[in-house]
């Protein structure tokens, strides 16, 4: 959205649609488009926010994981084809994907808007709930410095997934609990998807370099635990595929 203007024909666009859509308030934005995704999860758009003095060169306010952004979501869905074919009629688009092994059953979906690998993501499981939201840093060392900071201080426990590289994506990363209890991300070095011809790229499932480009997947925790949204209905995913975790990856070596 670029401007008020936009929101209008946004709001009558979903109207067509049969999606309801309502403009409220909301603190540090201007004119606020409400509604629900495809696959119940609240959403909001805007085309203006206040504006605050920019902390990029302000190098001696930078602490812990110096995170310079907000990059993305992820959420986890009943249904992530449809959430899919949803987010592509606003224009999002499929950089890379997840499916089951030996289908095009999609397991998750990496959609964007910038000229990066994902703005939102969605993967499979009890939802809408929200799994994670990411902060970018320009360096690996950041990332690395802030698992430190946590250990001093005392709250490794807080970690929820340590160090490592995602194969999608390719984005060094950690991931911990904010003290609401809700899943983090520190993340750097992803790639820039920019050529209109860009093939996505399909993972197996059963891959675990996908998750994590040693071959280390994911604790259990990491894929079943997630927060919900208030007011939003639960729902079992549709498709039946679990991903392997580290405690079935340890179980086998």
């Amino acid at each position: 959205m670029y401007c008020d203007d936009d929101l209008l024909r946004a709001h009558d666009w979903f109207a067509e649609r049969g999606i309801q859509s309502n403009f409220i308030d909301r603190p540090e934005q201007g004119r606020t488009l409400q509604l629900t995704d495809g696959v119940g999860v609240p959403i909001e758009f805007c085309a203006t926010m206040a504006q605050r003095q920019n902390r990029m060169r302000q190098f001696h306010t930078h602490s812990g994981g110096r995170l310079a952004f907000l990059d993305h979501i992820q959420v986890a869905t009943h249904d992530v084809q449809k959430a899919y074919e949803w987010y592509s009629d606003l224009g999002f688009r499929l950089t890379e994907y997840t499916a089951t092994d030996g289908t095009e059953e999609l397991w998750g979906v990496w959609l964007k808007r910038k000229n990066n690998t994902q703005d939102v993501v969605y993967s499979n499981g009890v939802g809408p709930k929200l799994h994670h939201f990411a902060f970018h840093t320009p360096e690996i060392a950041s990332i690395i410095h802030a698992a430190d900071v946590m250990a001093s201080l005392g709250l490794a426990g807080s970690m929820d997934r340590s160090l490592g590289r995602h194969g999608i994506g390719n984005a060094f990363f950690v991931y911990f609990r904010d003290p609401d209890g809700h899943r983090v991300e520190i993340f750097s070095s992803h790639y820039n998807v920019i050529d209109i011809d860009h093939e996505p790229r399909r993972w197996d499932l059963s891959d675990t370099t996908r998750s994590q480009i040693w071959g280390f997947p994911a604790p259990k925790k990491w894929f079943y635990e997630a927060s919900a949204f208030e007011g939003a209905e639960v729902i079992p995913p549709t498709l039946d595929a679990p991903p392997v975790t580290l405690e079935d990856f340890l179980q086998i070596i």
